[in-house]
C-alpha cells in the first residue's frame, strides 16, 4: 500500500514540476518574442533617423 502512495506523490510532484517548467518556458518565449519586436522597432526608428 505504501508503494502505491509514494508513487502517487511522486507522480503528482512530477506533474507540478513539468507544469511549472512549461509555464516558465512559455513566459520565456513570450519575453523573447517581445524583446525581438522591440529591438526591431528600435532599429527601425534608428534607421529612419
Amino acid at each position: 500500500m505504501r508503494n502505491i502512495y509514494s508513487y502517487d506523490c511522486f507522480y503528482t510532484e512530477l506533474t507540478l514540476i513539468s507544469n511549472a517548467i512549461e509555464t516558465t518556458v512559455g513566459y520565456g518565449l513570450l519575453l523573447i518574442d517581445w524583446g525581438k519586436d522591440s529591438l526591431i522597432s528600435l532599429l527601425a526608428i534608428e534607421v529612419e533617423k
